[in-house]
């Protein structure tokens, strides 16, 4: 079984878990990225998650459905 570890944002009000074999990084006041190990040498992608908060003009449903798009399109 993987251990997991615990990152709490208190300010922005939200909890992960993520691996504990992977890195933590705050990439803005608002934004933390949880970074995969490389595999080897030759592995030039780290698999990775980031999570943010940001104030929005538009509904969840319609943040996903735009997001869903560009995925989709190859610009994400």
């Amino acid at each position: 079984m993987k251990e997991f570890l615990t990152h709490t944002d208190f300010k922005n009000g939200y909890r992960i878990k993520y691996p504990a074999h992977w890195q933590k990084q705050a990439l803005t006041p608002t934004m933390t990225g949880f970074f995969a190990p490389r595999e080897s040498p030759a592995d030039i992608f780290s698999e990775n998650v980031n999570v943010g908060v940001e104030e929005a003009s538009v509904t969840l449903d319609e943040q996903v459905d735009f997001q869903v798009t560009q995925m989709q399109a190859g610009n994400l």
